[in-house]
């Protein structure tokens, strides 16, 4: 396999000379073929290098990362964000499944990080989730976040305010959207955690719902929910008063 020649864009000069260490001795596969100090200086280095693989700093005293992406269309590279957000925060890279190193950066982590680089197909393009990134990090406001859902031909991003509920199957989730229905190929487990402080609940092991789409509670001993799509759907008896103190909290 060839090398992948990589570009670090990265501001703290302490946090640079980490990463370029932790990839000379972890990562043989990997030729770091020039760096850059802002992001003026990164859309230079990536137009002039055509690089692979550009481990892009989030936040830069000229900008940010989004800057660089949007200056720099003209050149095919995968890009892995490096970072100090807190958790928060880091819910618009899950959202749109893009890869990304929290600093101080974790040795196993950046393996990862490399191997899925190296996994790519070659006709790999990451234009969309660079795109719905950009807009949850300038939308703070969860009914204008998106998030990346993985079907058979890539990735369908949708508004939060689409997904009437997430049904599961198996190793699978079906979103039931607000005109279409959409079968991922992750468990529900999955999109529990990342839904979690964007008024969605888990009201049943197979089920997680949009508080803001029940129309109806049914009393019962767990009870039942009637959501805008006319779905009846099953509370557990365990889930039942929290289920009532979070539609109380809207």
């Amino acid at each position: 396999m060839k090398e992948i020649r990589a570009i670090v864009v990265e501001d703290e000069p302490n946090n640079r000379d980490n990463l370029l260490e932790l990839l000379k001795k972890y990562c043989p596969g990997v030729e770091v073929i020039a760096t850059a100090y802002s992001g003026l200086t990164g859309i230079e280095t990536i137009l002039k290098h055509q690089p692979d693989l550009v481990f892009l700093d989030v936040e830069m005293p000229d900008g940010n990362g989004f800057d660089v992406l949007e200056k720099t269309t003209s050149v095919e590279f995968e890009v892995v964000f490096t970072t100090a957000y807190d958790q928060y925060a880091l819910q618009a890279f899950k959202f749109c499944a893009l890869d990304y190193l929290l600093k101080p950066i974790d040795i196993s982590e950046l393996i990862a990080a490399i191997d899925k680089v190296k996994k790519l197909p070659p006709e790999h393009s990451s234009s969309d989730q660079f795109a719905a990134l950009a807009h949850n990090f300038n939308n703070a406001q969860a009914q204008s976040k998106k998030i990346g859902l993985p079907t058979r031909d890539g990735l369908l991003f949708v508004s939060l305010t689409e997904i009437i509920r997430c049904e599961s199957d198996g190793p699978y989730t079906t979103f039931h959207l607000v005109n279409d229905s959409v079968m991922v190929s992750k468990s529900i487990g999955e999109y529990e955690e990342l839904l979690e402080g964007f008024h969605f609940y888990r009201v049943h092991q197979s089920h997680i719902i949009n508080l803001n789409c029940v129309n109806k509670y049914i009393k019962g001993e767990g009870g039942s929910l009637i959501m805008a799509d006319d779905a009846k759907i099953p509370v557990s008896r365990r889930k039942k008063e929290h289920f009532l103190s979070k539609m109380e909290e809207l």
